[in-house]
């Protein structure tokens, strides 16, 4: 049996890197907050440095900063879906 050593625990994001990643995407603070499911206020906490966005969030916007063109296609997919409706 092999033991792995793993360190998944999120890595705490700035503000200027989550603006970096919604201006990627090219969406307003209310898109962006919808789609990541977080309160636009919230969303502006983290932005401006207030507060710190929390695990589940910051391993998501996380990910977004390490590949925004798939983020940016996934986004257009959900508008594509939701104008279908």
């Amino acid at each position: 049996m092999r033991r792995v050593k793993l360190d998944l625990a999120p890595r705490p994001l700035s503000g200027a890197q989550i603006r970096q990643v919604r201006d990627a995407l090219g969406v307003s603070q209310g898109v962006f907050a919808a789609f990541i499911h977080v309160s636009v206020r919230s969303l502006q906490d983290w932005e401006q440095d207030r507060k710190e966005a929390p695990g589940c969030a910051a391993r998501l916007i996380g990910e977004m900063l390490r590949d925004p063109s798939y983020w940016n296609r996934r986004l257009r997919e959900a508008v594509e879906m939701a104008d279908s409706v």
